[in-house]
This record gives structure tokens, C-alpha cells and sequence, in this order.
């Protein structure tokens, strides 16, 4: 038998590609797909803003907790809205501020320098900090501000973590996940 070597060409080109209908039923459960996943995403994506928030904090502890042994003066670590003073208040949402506390009254007075700043990355919110201020002494240890310190995202209410500063200056860290933010 012959083959018409044309006929057999155009054959092979034709079903070389995909129909428009069948990349339309790709896209369409490409994008079910992409829905049902994305509040998984969301839930991943919170938790790890509070677990940044929360090691950035702990990051600034230990670098305060190590001035306060290489200087031999107290350093403090407080909540702070502005970057330039201390808040006041427990809300460490805003950002904080690490300071040499000369004085070791916890509070940034005229003269103390400023050592590092801390900017609200994201809107995670403290809901049960334990003071307004952590300071640590000449031997790094929490003279004031020890405690647990609790972090939530405001669009997740189970999604927390906590961090908790012994009176010896320890710090840890939770991976729980807490309710009633």
C-alpha cells in the first residue's frame, strides 16, 4: 500500500498542538484549584508575619541583653510609636527601641543613646504584654519587663505565638497557636 506522503503530513501536523477548548479546561481548573488553596495561603502567610514579628523582638532582646554585658550598664528595650521615645504603653505593634538605660529607670531620658530602632513591619498586635519596657543588667539579667509577651495577626484571631523573658535574662520562644486574640 502507498501512503500519499502529503496526506500524511498534514495528519501529523494537525494533531501536533492543543484546541482552544482544551487550554480553556485547564485554565478553568487551574483556577478552582487557585481558590480552593488560597485561604490556606492566608493562614501560612499570617503565621509567618507573627513569627517574624516576634523573632525581630527577640532578636533585639539578645542584642540588648549582649550591650548590657559588654557595656556593663543596663540596656533597655521599650515599645515606641514614633522610634524616639518610649510609648508608654504595652502596645509593641508600632515598633520598639533599644537603648543604654545608664540610669536603669527603664524610660529613654535626655543623653542615653539610642542603639537600635525597630519599625512596625506588619500590623500584628501584642494583647498581653507584660510591661512597657524590658531592661536587662550589667550580668544580663531582666531587672524589669520579664514575663510572657503574646503577638496575634488582627485577620487571624487563632494565629499567635509568645515569647516569654525569665528574670535571668533567658527568652523562648512558643510555636503555639493562640486563641482569643
Amino acid at each position: 500500500m502507498i501512503l500519499n506522503t502529503k496526506q500524511s503530513a498534514v495528519s501529523d501536523r494537525r494533531q501536533a498542538g492543543v484546541t482552544l477548548m482544551e487550554l480553556l479546561i485547564v485554565l478553568v481548573v487551574i483556577s478552582i484549584l487557585a481558590t480552593l488553596a488560597a485561604p490556606s495561603f492566608n493562614g501560612a502567610i499570617a503565621r509567618s508575619q507573627v513569627s517574624g514579628v516576634r523573632d525581630s523582638l527577640v532578636s533585639s532582646l539578645q542584642y540588648a541583653r549582649s550591650e548590657a554585658l559588654k557595656r556593663k550598664s543596663p540596656v533597655s528595650v521599650c515599645s515606641s510609636a514614633d522610634q524616639a521615645a518610649c510609648a508608654g504603653n504595652n502596645d509593641w505593634q508600632d515598633g520598639w527601641i533599644v537603648f543604654a538605660d545608664t540610669d536603669g529607670d527603664s524610660a529613654l531620658d535626655g543623653g542615653e543613646q539610642i542603639l537600635q530602632v525597630q519599625y512596625a513591619e506588619n500590623r500584628v498586635t501584642t494583647y498581653a504584654a507584660a510591661a512597657t519596657a524590658i531592661t536587662f543588667n550589667r550580668i544580663g539579667q531582666a531587672t524589669a519587663g520579664a514575663g510572657d509577651y503574646s503577638m496575634c495577626h488582627p485577620d487571624q484571631e487563632t494565629t499567635g505565638r509568645t515569647l516569654s523573658i525569665a528574670v535571668t535574662g533567658a527568652i523562648t520562644r512558643s510555636s503555639e497557636t493562640i486563641g482569643g486574640c
